[in-house]
């Protein structure tokens, strides 16, 4: 684990006692993009030193599934969320 990862670790621990992976759009309550996550944490912490590609593989490694949501034209990936 690279540091910027270890340093989005605390972030996505705190998502995850909230929501956790859902397996299908379907199964989903929440969608949300990776510019989303990644401007809630530097909202919550300006000095936060991560990048969306930090947040990206970080989402990946905690199991969460990243593709289009069902019934949009066009591509508009969004993270697929459950809220516990």
């Amino acid at each position: 684990m690279d540091n910027n990862q270890s340093n989005i670790s605390p972030y996505i621990d705190v998502l995850m006692e909230s929501f956790k992976p859902a397996a299908s759009n379907e199964a989903a309550t929440h969608f949300f993009s990776t510019d989303e996550i990644y401007d809630a944490i530097t909202q919550l912490n300006p000095g936060a030193d991560i990048s969306t590609q930090d947040v990206y593989q970080a989402m990946i490694d905690a199991g969460f599934i990243f593709k289009p949501r069902a019934g949009t034209s066009g591509i508009d990936f969004r993270w697929l969320l459950l809220q516990k």
